[in-house]
Parts: structure tokens; C-alpha cells; sequence
């Protein structure tokens, strides 16, 4: 009887035990092999300064994100790719537009292989406002119809979403009857009464807002949820940057009480370590067109 039993055991618990050698010993390689392409695409993962890796966007890919960051400075009508200054030898379009849209075309209509998402790619002006869009406005219309759009206040969802940042004009966006690119808003637009279809995230400071590092307890959680469920009503995903992200443990930590109030994009420049995080600790959570479609539609009413 022991022996039945022992052996029950053994059957029952092998499954278990392969599974936790996978997530314990399976490499994040930029092939998406091991256990990321199990999983599949990782819907809270956000490259920040992704241009910086060694293999800009490739390597995010194979770690299965769904969102990536590129720095541009506006140079004789080009966006050059840099943090501090702008680098001559690398452009958004030859390391982000063009391979995005020859991915697009590759699996059907999707960065990743049957993935019904859409890929985030938030582009950071460091110089030029206005003129900066209007350059990449018209770069993305050459790639039609892979950027989602927003037409008189009707969006269309692509395969890939382009959310602007840094320098930017949220009127001359809201303007536009026609745009390829969404607005990076803040906390403080909340109480604004912007049109539907312009804001595509909401973007804020960790330290501007939070003095917690990832050690003791966190304190502040009632303020992070209430925060997190305000953008949330009003259709928007939130993304926390500048974390504290020195000490492993520290910013692990940081990471489960962003997923814990709800914060859609955790924002990192350690790819590997998010994506095992993720993957140990919380299902992909895939965010079809069509839900995209409903958030971009929704905004917020005056002082809600």
C-alpha cells in the first residue's frame, strides 16, 4: 500500500517538479525559446531606453515585451535614436519602423506570432516639439496600415500603437483630425477634459510621487492603488518610471506592488530578470484589439 501510494505520488508531482526545473533553469534567449515562449508575449513588460541594448528591439522581443522605448532628436528632417545627444548612425526608422512593420508582415499582422495585442512603441522627443511629430507622423503613414490610427476621434487599432512623449503638444495632437500617434499624459490630465482618442498612456515619475526604495513596508499603497484606479476609469494605462532599481531585491519588490495596484507597463532596463519575474509571478495578461479599441475611445470628464 505505501509503495502504491509512493508511486501515485511520484506521477502526480513529476509534472509539477519539470515545470519549476523550466522556470528555475530556462534562459530568457533572444529566440524567445525556454519558458517565455511557453508563456507567450509578456502584456506588462516595458523596455525603457530600449535603443541602448545590444540588439534594439530584437532583444525585447525575444524576451517576449510588448512595449519598448526610443529616445529622438530631430536632425535635417530625420529622428535620430540617442538619450543624450542624438546618434548619427542610428534612426527610429531603420531600427524600429522598418523591422516592426517587416515583423508585421511576417507573422500575419503582429509583432508577435499569433498574438492578438498590440505592440507598444513609445518614442521620447528630446528635441524639436511639434516638427519632431509632424516628421513621425509622416514616417508612420508610409507603413499603412501597420501604426494604429485616430481619425475625428475614431480609432483604429494596428498592430503596432505609438504613444508620444517628452516634447509634445497636446493641443496641436488633439487637433488633428487625423494622427498616428497617442498622447503620453499624466496624473494632472485627468482633471482635463480631453477628446476621446488622444491619450494612449499615462506616464509618471516613481520618485516624483513616492519616496519608498523597496525596503520595509511600503507604506503608500492606498495612495498607489487610488492613483492606478483614477487613470483606469478613465480608460488610460499607467506606466511608473524611475524606480529605484540599484539593489535586485529592492526593486523586485517594487516591481510586485506595481502588479499588485494594477500598473500595466513595468518599466525596466533588466530584461531578462522582468520577464522571469513575470512569468513566475503573473499569468500574460493579453489586451485583444478590440478591448484597446474601447480604452482609446473612453476619456475623462472635467475633475474626474
Amino acid at each position: 500500500m505505501r509503495l502504491w501510494i509512493s508511486r501515485l505520488s511520484s506521477l502526480l508531482l513529476a509534472p509539477l517538479s519539470m515545470l519549476a526545473g523550466v522556470f528555475r533553469a530556462a534562459p530568457a534567449h533572444a529566440d524567445g525559446s525556454g519558458v517565455l515562449k511557453v508563456l507567450g508575449p509578456l502584456a506588462y513588460a516595458h523596455a525603457h531606453n530600449d535603443y541602448e541594448h545590444e540588439r534594439p528591439l530584437l532583444d525585447a522581443l525575444g524576451h517576449r515585451f510588448t512595449s519598448v522605448e526610443a529616445d529622438v532628436w530631430l536632425v535635417d528632417d530625420e529622428l535620430f535614436l540617442g538619450h543624450f545627444d542624438p546618434d548619427p548612425t542610428r534612426t527610429l526608422r531603420d531600427l524600429y519602423l522598418e523591422p516592426l512593420a517587416a515583423l508585421v508582415t511576417a507573422n500575419d499582422g503582429s509583432v508577435h506570432p499569433s498574438w492578438d495585442g498590440t505592440f507598444q512603441l513609445l518614442v521620447d522627443v528630446k528635441s524639436g516639439g511639434v516638427e519632431a511629430w509632424q516628421v513621425l507622423e509622416r514616417q508612420l503613414a508610409a507603413y499603412d496600415p501597420v501604426f494604429s490610427l485616430c481619425r475625428d476621434g475614431s480609432v483604429q487599432v494596428g498592430p503596432v500603437t505609438v504613444i508620444l512623449s517628452g516634447q509634445r503638444d497636446r493641443l496641436a495632437m488633439a487637433a488633428a483630425p487625423l494622427r498616428r500617434a497617442f498622447y503620453d499624459a499624466t496624473f494632472d490630465d485627468l482633471d482635463s477634459d480631453l477628446p476621446a482618442g488622444l491619450v494612449g498612456m499615462v506616464s509618471a515619475s516613481w520618485i516624483d510621487h513616492f519616496t519608498w526604495r523597496g525596503i520595509g513596508p511600503f507604506l503608500a499603497r492606498r495612495r498607489l492603488h487610488a492613483l492606478v484606479a483614477r487613470a483606469h476609469a478613465a480608460g488610460w494605462p499607467v506606466r511608473l518610471w524611475g524606480a529605484p532599481a540599484v539593489v535586485r531585491h529592492n526593486r523586485r519588490r517594487i516591481w510586485q506592488v506595481q502588479l499588485d495596484a494594477g500598473v500595466d507597463w513595468i518599466n525596466t532596463d533588466h530584461l531578462d530578470e522582468l520577464a522571469h519575474f513575470l512569468a513566475r509571478r503573473r499569468p500574460t495578461r493579453l489586451w485583444s484589439r478590440r478591448g484597446i479599441t474601447d480604452r482609446l475611445h473612453r476619456h475623462p470628464g472635467p475633475g474626474r
